[in-house]
């Protein structure tokens, strides 16, 4: 162990209570499901540079030499080719070398003692002009980094909301076994004075020994309590972490004494909230870029359906002296044109995409209904959980003046010790109910900000 989770685990140099911000600054910085996500989007953006790689600048070489034969000759080319993503055009520029005796049916390879410079473009008319494989495919690429952008934005929503909900069960936890020991000292102190009691007279046996069974219920009690503390303490830790990434199991020195006071939320409508979320939800956003990346499938497999017609153009420029290159430039146009007679195969992916295209639409449906459910939902949640603990509270204070009065008149000799326990056990039912309640507040506040898009995990 490393002398700074040591210290952390001692809880010697963070003596103030753990803070909420503290959790969730740990866990969206060093949580793995965030680093996981953070990975899809490196692997996105290399995805992206890959695309771009087909508009990368192409070379070639080639020479052949015949010294020996019926024919004696030489022919050498190379040459630049670019691909454009305008309209799809293609740029080649290049060099010739064809000298000798050549035979009469490679005659077109024959140039000047010094070879020609040639050049050249492509333009498509019909097919491959709006858009092709490549350009489709760094498109896709793109909208792919957005997806991941979405995915990583959706990973530290759903951090933030679990991150928020292991603390709260942690500090839920750490009430529930202050309580277990409070009631467990009070029946100790008790102890002796009704041992003395007894002694005395003014006490039955019988109550020395109902103290004691109450002393060993309420230390099962706790050792419940430690148990739910340790599993709340560990479940914490997979979000608490130190600058290395490792867990970090909170120190209980920094358990805090009591839950943050709730407030009332938003006043404004569900509906209003419904719309917020449909903006902020990163869900959503994955999905509409789902949507784009299969819209430039679609246009692609719908570009594919015509045919291939190509119109070409180049010029040539024999090397050598002047004078002694005739015919020294040369120009050539020309197109090219052909086209499957079934086309079933783009046809066949056209109706892939559009199939895609509709079964996303009808999942973003689906999810914006959902959303607008959860949000509603959540606020519901928040709102009834409020009332609940603001009647817990009060009841809280009720129950611990009546267990006041009761232990003032055991006291006094005025009140048996079962109606003390029964007194006390109320009042003991009251402050878990109260923690329950601040513990279901504040879930279902992390759940309302979750459905809201809102990372923002604080009270």
């Amino acid at each position: 162990m490393s002398l700074l989770a040591a210290l952390w685990a001692a809880g010697g140099l963070w003596a103030a209570p753990l803070e909420l911000g503290e959790v969730l600054i740990s866990a969206e910085e060093r949580s793995p499901l965030v680093a996981r996500a953070a990975q899809e989007l490196a692997k996105a953006e290399a995805a992206r540079l890959s695309a771009q790689g087909a508009y990368d600048l192409g070379w070639s070489a080639s020479g052949l030499a015949v010294p020996l034969g019926e024919y004696d000759y030489i022919t050498a080319d190379a040459g630049l080719s670019q691909l454009t993503p305008l309209w799809g055009a293609r740029v080649d520029a290049g060099y010739n070398l064809g000298v000798g005796g050549l035979p009469d049916y490679y005659g077109e390879l024959a140039t000047g003692p010094a070879g020609e410079l040639v050049a050249g473009l492509t333009v498509p008319l019909l097919k491959g002009r709006a858009i092709d494989a490549e350009r489709a495919a760094l498109q896709a690429a793109g909208v792919r980094v957005e997806v991941a952008e979405a995915i990583v934005d959706t990973a530290g929503l759903i951090v933030t909301r679990d991150a928020s909900l292991a603390y709260w069960r942690w500090v839920s936890a750490g009430r529930r076994l202050a309580l277990a020991e409070e009631l467990l000292q009070i029946a100790l102190a008790r102890d002796a004075a009704i041992a003395a009691r007894v002694a005395a007279g003014d006490l039955p046996e019988v109550d020395r020994l109902d103290n004691e069974r109450i002393i060993l219920e309420r230390q099962a009690r706790r050792a419940e309590a430690e148990r739910g503390l340790v599993a709340a303490e560990q479940e914490l830790s997979l979000y608490l972490r130190d600058e290395s990434g490792r867990p970090l199991v909170p120190s209980r020195a920094r358990l805090p004494e009591a839950f943050p006071t709730p407030t009332p939320q938003a006043s404004a409508s569900a509906e209003t909230l419904a719309q917020e979320a449909l903006q902020n939800r990163p869900e959503l956003a994955q999905l509409e870029r789902a949507l784009a990346e299969a819209e430039v499938l679609a246009r692609l497999a719908e570009n594919s359906l015509q045919p291939k017609l190509d119109v070409k153009g180049g010029v040539a420029q024999t090397l050598g002296p002047p004078g002694t290159t005739p015919d020294a430039t040369e120009l050539k146009v020309g197109v090219a044109f052909g086209v499957p007679l079934q086309r079933r195969e783009a046809q066949g992916k056209l109706d892939g995409a559009r199939a895609d295209l509709l079964k996303l639409e009808a999942e973003r449906r689906w999810l914006e209904d959902r959303v607008v459910a959860e949000v509603t939902r959540s606020l519901v949640a928040v709102e009834t959980a409020y009332v609940r603990w603001e009647a817990t509270t009060r009841s809280v204070e009720l129950a611990r003046q009546l267990e006041l009065a009761e232990q003032a008149r055991f006291a006094l000799g005025d009140a048996d010790l079962l109606r003390v326990y029964q007194r006390e056990q109320i009042f003991a039912d009251a402050v878990l109910a109260e923690v329950d309640a601040s513990l279901d507040y504040y879930a279902a506040l992390a759940a309302y900000r979750f459905a809201l898009g809102e990372t923002v995990g604080e009270p």
